[in-house]
């Protein structure tokens, strides 16, 4: 899973979820964050940035 999440960080749980249920295993999104946090992986956001500088 980690290796995948490298390939592409921008890749939702989402979409994490739905690739292994196509391969036959369910998981929940909170399994997918679990994981990745145990891992060291930590979700970021992106950041804010003015619409308008003056």
């Amino acid at each position: 899973m980690t290796r995948t999440l490298s390939k592409d960080p921008r890749t939702t749980r989402g979409d994490r979820v739905n690739d292994l249920q196509r391969a036959g295993t369910k998981v929940t999104k909170a399994t997918i964050s679990n994981t990745l946090r145990r891992q060291g992986l930590k979700s970021c956001s992106a950041r804010r940035v003015p619409l308008l500088k003056p």
